[in-house]
């Protein structure tokens, strides 16, 4: 009779995490947002490049969050910077964490990703400091990237 109950624990604990996991979303919900902010990238050693990111996205009615277009201004070498894969999208992984989904990207020093970049989310403001083991390239944020409107994650 207890391996039953511990069974029946166990079942309902999964299922709670899984409904916990799967609560969690972006907001506002429904809209469209820019994001703008300095990053730089590297390429094992070539660089840093700093470059002003500007990206567009949205939020779909279910929270779901996606990077639409993604362009780099600064430098020659910053426009010669094209995002690949479009869009991409963000899963929430904490109350201020997201990780966006098979980022790639091609830079005059070569292809980087595609890999999930973990970000952080706080106050609308995105951060990041990753190196991408495809491609050998890492890339962080030299100034929030500022999304308009305010984007925050809902976490249960």
């Amino acid at each position: 009779m207890k391996i039953f109950k511990l069974i029946a624990l166990a079942a309902t604990a999964s299922l709670a995490m899984a409904a916990s996991a799967q609560a969690s979303s972006f907001s506002p919900t429904g809209t469209s947002f820019t994001a703008a902010g300095g990053t730089n990238l590297m390429k094992g050693l070539l660089g840093p490049i700093p470059c002003t990111a500007n990206f567009t996205g949205h939020t779909d009615a279910t929270g779901r969050a996606f990077i639409d277009t993604a362009a780099f201004t600064g430098s020659s070498l910053c426009t010669s910077v094209t995002a690949a894969g479009l869009p991409w999208e963000a899963i929430a992984t904490g109350p201020s964490s997201a990780t966006i989904k098979a980022v790639r990207f091609n830079s005059p020093l070569g292809p980087c990703g595609a890999e999930d970049l973990p970000v952080t989310l706080s106050g609308g403001a995105i951060t990041f400091n990753y190196t991408m083991t495809a491609g050998n390239c890492h890339v962080w944020t030299t100034s929030p990237i500022v999304t308009t409107p305010t984007v925050s994650i809902v976490w249960p």
